[in-house]
């Protein structure tokens, strides 16, 4: 692929994060100038989490059956609209929250129609590297929007913020509809229904492993949600928490640039395993340990294995893009989807394993870890189809 090529995909993803990645804190903002804004908060994030349940197999469906452009340039232009139409008019707190649930899922919408198109055009043996370049543009794009989303919320507000940010969006939809994605593999249009392509997927050995992978990795993470918990009862404040954070993310954005490129030149599922099993020692200390010292070890352990994401990334769209059918971007949708559904109802549980059994709770995230590792040794490694598949636009 030529380099001009990927670099307007890293611009474009840029742009999207520039637009979306600030916008969540300005509507924390917004929802904490109310009275009782925490219960407001609380509310949109469990009603997005649930919106999030359904909307990547939406997107897919929908851009299945029309095409990426129209699917993402048609759902920017409402956002944009009813961002403004917001910001002009003093609505109520309720009809506000339901219009952010829709101008954050601009991002679901941009990654599973546009940003699928993309991933999937990028050949084989170039993932790695190309999700470790796009998550560069993207994280710079992120910091970007959030230093305008706090500098606009302080000197106007965070409504004025969210809208300029949400009219940020007219760059990357002006640059999708001149975007010419060049397809490394070609697929057969889709006519077969979900219900359909859904048993076709559960033939697939792969599929359901990753299945398995996604569903025990969401019970880890909603253990981990408690780290801050755990933080503060040995004494760690939050500054020193997110001081640690900030810089292995800076680190992480580096290292990832060459474990991408050499995934690439290696086998993949070898980098996937060990992004997987690299969570069980930190887990180990947070639960035997009250030591200031190990505990920050700990999390910078369990944050710099943060690196292997881009392999991961290719990993598992590779695995997928390998199946010989018209299921490729479904398999995607279904195990975001899946993923969302756990990430709704698993905090919920953990809230009330945390208040009975405290930091025993990552007995439970190492079971889960060793679950996904001893999943992932039975997944194959990496090997090109060579059958070409056709799609018909």
């Amino acid at each position: 692929m030529k380099k001009n090529t990927k670099l307007n995909y890293y611009i474009l993803y840029f742009f999207v994060f520039v637009s979306m990645g600030g916008i969540e804190k300005a509507i924390a903002f917004f929802f904490g100038d109310f009275q009782n804004g925490s219960v407001y908060y609380g509310l949109f994030l469990s009603i997005l989490a649930f919106v999030e349940m359904i909307m990547p197999v939406l997107v897919e469906r929908v851009t299945s059956a029309t095409n990426y452009k129209c699917v993402a340039i048609t759902y920017f232009v409402i956002v944009i609209i009813i961002a403004a139409i917001n910001t002009l008019c003093n609505s109520w707190v309720g009809v506000s929250l339901l219009i952010f649930i829709i101008i954050c899922e601009a991002r679901t919408v941009f990654n599973f129609s546009a940003g699928n198109e993309i991933i999937f055009s990028i050949a084989d043996n170039e993932k790695g590297g190309f999700f470790a370049r796009r998550d560069l543009f993207l994280y710079i794009g992120i910091a970007i929007s959030l230093f305008l989303s706090g500098a606009i919320s302080e000197k106007f507000s965070p409504k004025v913020a969210i809208t300029f940010l949400a009219f940020m969006l007219i760059i990357p939809m002006v640059m999708i509809q001149f975007l010419k994605i060049e397809q490394k593999n070609v697929y057969f249009k889709s006519e077969t229904k979900l219900f359909a392509q859904a048993l076709k997927l559960l033939q697939h050995k792969e599929f359901l492993q990753l299945l398995i992978i996604s569903v025990f990795s969401s019970i880890y993470f909603s253990c981990s949600a408690y780290i801050p918990f755990l933080a503060l009862e040995i004494g760690l404040n939050y500054q020193e928490i997110m001081g640690a954070f900030a810089g292995i993310t800076v680190v992480n954005a580096i290292l990832a640039l060459f474990i991408g490129d050499l995934s690439d030149k290696r086998n993949k599922k070898v980098f996937y395993i060990i992004d997987l099993a690299s969570d069980i020692f930190p887990c180990i200390i947070f639960l035997i340990s009250q030591n200031v010292s190990l505990f920050i070890i700990a999390i910078v352990l369990s944050s710099i294995k943060d690196v292997f994401a881009p392999s991961t990334f290719a990993y598992k769209y590779e695995l997928i893009g390998n199946f010989n059918d018209d299921t490729s971007k479904v398999a995607i949708a279904v195990l975001e989807s899946m993923t969302n559904v756990m990430t709704f109802f698993m905090p919920l549980f953990m809230g009330g394993v945390w208040v009975v059994i405290g930091k025993n709770i990552f007995i439970i995230a190492i079971f889960s870890i060793s679950i996904t590792v001893l999943t992932a040794l039975f997944l194959p490694p990496y090997q090109s189809v060579k059958n070409q598949k056709v799609e018909l636009k």
